[in-house]
């Protein structure tokens, strides 16, 4: 018979597998045209978020090839979002390929600073998988409880959501945004129930 160390390393192997596929999305491979074209699509979006100007007249050149925007701007964007990680390495893509079909040594200085600044941005918003952390402590935690004897216990969808939630409930508590969010989730929420208050609904005015 097999030992149960083995058995529960087996099956923390399925259930953590099991999650996985659950979060993970495959998404099918796109060839290089369309990809291209994606990129497009949301590095226009990127640029429609804001007014951006150029540095300076030397740099109207690189800003303009750019949606008639600037190379990027540093303030005014949520770098706290996974959307803002995702057009940011794409922007720094696109910077990358002008870098090599641009001809101006004062463009080519300024976008690959920027892409400098880019890269500093990436490595301090890493992207992390909050479930994956849970469950990996969670599966720490019980493999030792059994080889204390005890038998194991496996966390509940619930209880995993539950999780998640204190830890971001922990996190904007430490950096002093907890505030800040649940006025937001107030006004949120108020906005959805006055659909339900037949005082409030035009048609009975």
């Amino acid at each position: 018979m097999a030992s149960p160390d083995l058995l529960f390393n087996l099956w923390n192997l399925f259930y953590l597998g099991a999650y996985q596929a659950a979060i993970n999305i495959d998404v099918p491979d796109l060839n290089a045209d369309a990809a291209d074209e994606r990129d497009a699509i949301v590095f226009r979006s990127y640029i429609a978020l804001g007014s951006y100007q150029a540095y300076g007249d030397k740099h109207e050149s690189a800003a303009t090839e750019i949606e008639g925007g600037d190379i990027g701007s540093q303030e005014g964007l949520g770098k706290d979002t996974i959307s803002y990680l995702m057009k940011t390495f794409l922007l720094k893509n696109k910077l990358q390929k002008m870098i090599k079909k641009s001809k101006d040594l004062d463009a080519i200085g300024e976008m690959k600073s920027r892409v400098t600044w880019i890269d500093k941005q990436l490595k301090s918003h890493p992207p992390k998988n909050v479930e994956s952390e849970i469950l990996r402590e969670h599966i720490k935690k019980e493999r030792e409880a059994t080889k204390a004897g005890k038998r194991p216990y496996y966390l509940k969808k619930s209880e995993l959501h539950q999780r998640k939630l204190m830890n971001k409930y922990n996190e904007l508590k430490e950096a002093g945004k907890l505030d800040a969010f649940m006025e937001r989730r107030r006004r949120k929420n108020a906005s959805k129930d006055h659909r339900f208050m037949s005082y409030r609904r035009s048609g009975d005015a």
